[in-house]
């Protein structure tokens, strides 16, 4: 097992009992997966883990059937047994799926010396061509919490002066994006729901109103204080620069909510895809 994948399961086994911890941000997912159906079908959950952000019999109201997608099979196996829904045929597990496609490689980043320009290219270009999944169509593809745990890594082993820094971490998201509209169908809505910014770098974040929130978040970002790769207006641009991306119809991002999580306040943002027709 590599370090990333080592990580995301380390990750999931901290959080396994942690369901009422989610429960403002789960009902938030829920609702914004269920807006999101067209009228029931299939939906798909990429980096589902624990799934202790979604309300699974409440989505089995909505969707016919519901594909969990994760590197983690005890994550997985865990989260539906939590949920009653373990022998439920309506919930499918997918597990040992690495959806970067080059976690192999930045594994290795972390035991050999700091990687060169050259390296981060390298890797750059793998993730932009990697394949991590072929499955679908499905009707409603999310992804929930997942995209900063692609990009962490890459933080964390480069520091911000290095070259190759944004263009693994842009590579690593448009890959991510277009993993979205690939696995929908012609009409299907893609949820991608990220973590901004956190309690970290903002300490008064619990305290902000819902109303004032959105404009709240807009100044940290005018101020460079969000996740590396994750400021949303960024995000809604590669949908529309990016060719391989302009299948995705009416890109739109929607009011941000807080998720407090342990000792940490984390402000967070959906941004709804709809795959053109």
């Amino acid at each position: 097992m590599n370090r990333i994948c080592a990580e995301q399961r380390r990750r999931n086994a901290a959080t396994r009992g942690a369901w009422s911890s989610y429960a403002g941000h789960r009902e938030r997912v829920t609702s914004h997966l269920r807006a999101a159906s067209a009228g029931g079908g299939t939906l798909c959950v990429l980096g589902a883990g624990n799934a202790n952000d979604l309300a699974l019999a409440e989505l089995l109201e909505t969707f016919a059937a519901i594909e969990l997608v994760d590197v983690d099979a005890e994550a997985l196996a865990a989260g539906a047994a939590a949920q009653g829904l373990a022998r439920d045929g309506r919930v499918r597990l997918h597990p040992g799926v690495e959806l970067t496609g080059v976690a192999e490689s930045l594994s290795a980043w972390f035991d050999a010396g700091p990687p060169s320009v050259a390296d981060a290219e390298a890797v750059a270009a793998a993730a932009d061509r990697a394949a991590p999944w072929a499955g679908g169509p499905f009707d409603v593809v999310a992804s929930v919490g997942l995209l900063t745990q692609l990009i962490e890594p890459v933080i964390h082993r480069l520091p911000a002066s290095h070259s190759g820094l944004l263009p693994v971490v842009r590579a690593i998201r448009g890959r991510h994006l277009r993993l979205l509209l690939e696995l929908l169908r012609p009409g299907g809505a893609g949820l991608l729901v990220t973590e901004v910014v956190a309690s970290d770098t903002v300490p008064d974040l619990a305290s902000t109103p819902a109303s004032a929130l959105p404009a709240r978040l807009e100044a940290l970002i005018r101020a460079g204080n969000f996740f590396t790769g994750l400021n949303p207006a960024a995000l809604l641009d590669a949908c529309a620069a990016d060719p391989r991306l302009r299948d995705a119809a009416d890109a739109r991002l929607e009011a941000p909510w807080l998720w407090d999580l342990f000792d940490r306040t984390y402000a967070v943002v959906a941004i709804r895809l709809r795959k053109k027709e």
